[in-house]
């Protein structure tokens, strides 16, 4: 039976930084040697770089003996040329630093396998689908499930494809429990732009198979990850009847960036008040301007003489144009502007309410 060790690693920035690791990363576990009592494991970033900077490092050459070197064959003076992200730590370290440790099965030990391969550009998007789901990438799971009465002798079989493709059986004996790993591929590994993406997979039942556009309650709700590889487990349900049947399942690729900056201040008073989305405006001459905004939350557009510059606060002698009191899902103001350059602020009532917004802008002059 093999397994692969995962360490997930939740510590502070600035500590992290110290000792060279992610904050809520997940590494993978390659070796475990134990020399003269010293335990320790040999420990890879899925980045391809940033390693470890604290006990047992490529920096601790005091640790580093040549008989240990030699009983784990380590290199140390050819690791030190090149950050690879792979290194080696022992278990007092992982213990205080490191908060779980995971087993996983290895994919060679299942009877039953399918593999699709697909193409999602990260600059594809989309970055938000709280409302769509309709441009996601998404499969088509069918999984046959054995009668309850003929689980011994029948057999059964699954089948993944892409929504509306063909598709691949596999025979199983039982009622299956099915497990979907979602892996990215990495075409750059120089720099980083998969840092800041997060994915994972939603499983929508009762859809028989087809595209899903509602971000409606799934039946399994991923988590995301800045990990190349997400796991999904779920059960199929009991077939308690007397015949074989069908189960259909819909599952469904999501992004986002986690990286994206705070833009949800609340409501002027609000600490956070400058983190809203705020806008420079130029106007060459006086001008009719009409504003409208659309959000699935209590909004609010204000425009400000302040040349432009981001704000913290408005005030009466400041304040040429609003949409007053804050409003659910539409909000709109007009004036009559003179020649010059202004804020526009756009804001939710509550500080934290991130969501999708839609604004626009009429000018005549």
């Amino acid at each position: 039976m093999q397994f692969v060790l995962n360490v997930h690693g939740n510590i502070a920035e600035d500590e992290a930084e110290r000792l060279g690791l992610v904050p809520s990363h997940a590494y993978a576990v390659l070796d475990v040697k134990e020399v003269n009592g010293t335990r320790l494991l040999q420990v890879k970033n899925p980045w391809s770089r940033k390693r470890w900077r604290g006990p047992y490092s490529v920096e601790d050459t005091q640790r580093w003996t040549p008989a240990l070197k030699e009983a784990v064959k380590y290199d140390l003076e050819t690791a030190m040329l090149k950050d690879n992200g792979v290194f080696w730590v022992d278990f007092a370290s992982i213990f205080q630093y490191f908060k779980n440790v995971f087993m996983n099965w290895n994919p060679s030990v299942f009877s039953f396998r399918f593999v699709m391969h697909l193409r999602w550009p990260v600059n594809m998007g989309p970055k938000n689908d709280s409302f769509n789901l309709g441009d996601n990438p998404q499969l088509s799971l069918s999984v046959k499930s054995s009668a309850k009465s003929a689980v011994s002798g029948a057999s059964g079989s699954a089948m993944a494809a892409a929504a509306g493709g063909a598709a691949a059986a596999v025979a199983r004996t039982q009622s299956p429990t099915v497990w979907v790993l979602l892996s990215r591929h990495v075409t750059v590994i120089e720099s980083d732009p998969a840092e800041g993406d997060f994915l994972t997979m939603h499983v929508y039942a009762g859809t028989q198979g087809k595209r899903v556009y509602y971000p409606d309650t799934p039946m399994f709700k991923g988590i995301y990850t800045n990990n190349p590889h997400t796991l999904v487990r779920f059960d199929l349900p009991e077939n308690t009847g007397s015949t074989d049947k069908w189960v259909d399942y819909t599952l469904v690729v999501s992004q986002y960036e986690k990286k994206r900056e705070v833009s949800a201040g609340g409501a002027l008073g609000s600490p956070l008040f400058y983190t809203n989305p705020q806008y420079a405006v130029v106007l060459t001459q006086k001008t009719k301007v009409h504003i409208e905004v659309r959000a699935p939350k209590d909004i609010n557009a204000t425009v400000v003489s302040q040349g432009g510059m981001r704000i913290d606060t408005v005030s009466s002698e400041r304040e040429v144009m609003t949409t007053g009191s804050y409003r659910p899902g539409f909000c709109y103001a007009e004036n009559v502007l003179p020649a010059g350059t202004y804020t526009v602020i756009f804001s939710t009532y509550r500080p934290g309410q991130v969501c999708a917004t839609r604004h626009s802008s009429v000018l005549a002059q």
